[in-house]
């Protein structure tokens, strides 16, 4: 398996631990995957404790978005409620 396949298979790329900062958001890109259309079942652990295993997910390929954790960096004006650069709710989608 090719390092592309994988990276379509997970679709989320991590971090290096070399990141000064702890990634906050994802960012997402639409995708031209060539891979042959397959499924897969994975199960999904995420990596904070508080969000629920998710068992059996479908994979489907080939991939269509790919989405890496990011930071979000000099938000202007400060959200109210909110010190710069804190985060006091659940992320949402725009």
């Amino acid at each position: 398996m090719t390092v592309r396949s994988l990276a379509s298979i997970l679709v989320v790329v991590t971090a290096t631990a070399a990141a000064a900062a702890t990634p906050d958001h994802l960012q997402c890109f639409k995708i031209k995957d060539t891979i042959a259309k397959t499924t897969y079942t994975a199960d999904l652990v995420p990596s904070d404790t508080g969000f629920p295993v998710a068992p059996g997910c479908t994979v489907k390929l080939p991939a269509k978005i790919l989405c890496v954790d990011v930071e979000k960096t000099n938000v202007a004006p400060t959200p109210p409620g909110t010190a710069a650069g804190t985060c006091t709710g659940p992320a949402r989608r725009p």
